[in-house]
């Protein structure tokens, strides 16, 4: 199953609980048009009213057509991610190109770059209900499993808020290398 811009919009809301605002909407909607196959999911499968209540189960979507439990397919976590050319996110791979969608854009050094050898992950998310059970743990060593094999890349890196409670449990090796003035979407 892909990975919507309402599905992940309620994942990031309800992970991050901040108020959503126009600027985050955005950010999903250009990350997951301009590099989808950058971003990344893990889903499970939910028969609603059988006891396994996830907040994003609203926006579930049914896994097959005239399935009789009803059974809908539920994101429990997610990678949002985008390419950028330089070794370090920059306040320029974390924004993006006010024209992006015209039909003929202006070029600019804002946002993904195809071309970029280094992944910038924006996002990780688990819902809260599964938090605390590993699978941050498996979606970012899946992540990295997946771009490793795509062989698109020579390294992620990652925007973390509060480094000690996430990167030591996921990854084998990290630098810690400045503090980001970038706080969910906008800057401090």
């Amino acid at each position: 199953m892909s990975l919507s811009v309402g599905v992940c919009l309620r994942s990031h809301v309800i992970t991050f609980p901040l108020p959503p605002n126009m600027l985050i909407t955005r950010q999903i909607i250009y990350r997951l048009t301009k590099c989808g196959e950058l971003c990344f999911g893990i889903f499970c499968t939910i028969i609603p009213g059988t006891g396994g209540d996830i907040e994003s189960l609203g926006v579930g979507r049914p896994v097959e057509t005239n399935r009789e439990d009803g059974g809908i397919s539920v994101l429990l976590g997610h990678v949002i991610s985008t390419k950028t050319s330089t070794p370090v996110v920059t306040d320029a791979s974390m924004a993006f190109p006010r024209d992006w969608q015209s039909e003929h854009p202006t070029p600019s050094e804002l946002g993904h770059h195809e071309d970029g050898r280094t992944i910038v992950l924006h996002s990780v998310a688990v819902a809260p209900q599964v938090q605390g059970r590993g699978l941050g743990r498996v979606l970012v060593l899946a992540y990295m499993q997946h771009m490793n094999g795509a062989g698109i890349a020579d390294r992620l890196v990652l925007i973390a808020h509060d480094v000690s409670s996430f990167v030591p449990s996921c990854i084998l090796s990290y630098s810690n290398i400045s503090y980001s003035i970038w706080f969910y979407g906008t800057k401090d």
